[in-house]
């Protein structure tokens, strides 16, 4: 939990935290803001029994998705889409 508490602190909505400066970055997709740090995480989170957090995600994700997307290239859609579907879709069916 130690690191996800420092992304949410310091990087929340960025596609990942640079721990050393305390800052979120694009990671190596330039110009996006897609959250894939909270996309990764569900699943962690999810097995560890952190239902609150995965909902805080899972709320991000849904409100802020479609708006990043725009910038996404068509190589990370590719590479991204197939594991996010199954995500998404193991979420819309949840008890939570």
């Amino acid at each position: 939990m130690h690191a996800w508490n420092n992304y949410k602190a310091y990087a929340w909505g960025m596609n990942e935290l640079s721990p050393e400066v305390k800052l979120g970055d694009d990671g190596v997709f330039p110009g996006t803001k897609i959250g894939l740090t909270i996309a990764d995480s569900l699943d962690t989170l999810w097995l560890m029994g952190e239902f609150e957090e995965v909902k805080l995600g899972k709320t991000w994700l849904l409100e802020h998705l479609a708006k990043g997307m725009n910038v996404v290239s068509l190589k990370l859609l590719v590479l991204f889409a197939f594991w996010l579907i199954v995500v998404v879709c193991h979420l819309y069916h949840d008890v939570l």
